[in-house]
């Protein structure tokens, strides 16, 4: 993400400041204007706009719990090709 920021901030003039959230809910909800899910402090004005990666499944949470969000609900707009997974494994001896 830092050449992601280089390149926003140099090349198309944008000022850029990052954050980051402990799972992916957190982004998302950040990315609605609510810092905390759950605590219903969602504020008008939104200072995260943008999420490079999600690995909780978009489309499993969001249309319950944004409701009534109206058109502050974050939008899916794809993936960049890169998709992964993740599991625990236990090596046998």
């Amino acid at each position: 993400s830092s050449i992601w920021q280089i390149l926003t901030e140099e090349k198309l003039g944008y000022n850029v400041s990052t954050d980051s959230g402990s799972a992916s809910r957190t982004v998302i909800y950040a990315l609605a204007g609510c810092p905390l899910p759950g605590t219903g402090s969602c504020e008008p004005v939104r200072y995260m706009h943008f999420s490079f990666e999600s690995w909780e499944g978009y489309h499993d949470y969001i249309e319950e719990s944004f409701k009534t969000f109206g058109d502050k609900v974050p939008r899916n707009l794809g993936n960049l090709g890169y998709v992964g997974s993740d599991g625990m494994f236990i090596l046998g001896r």
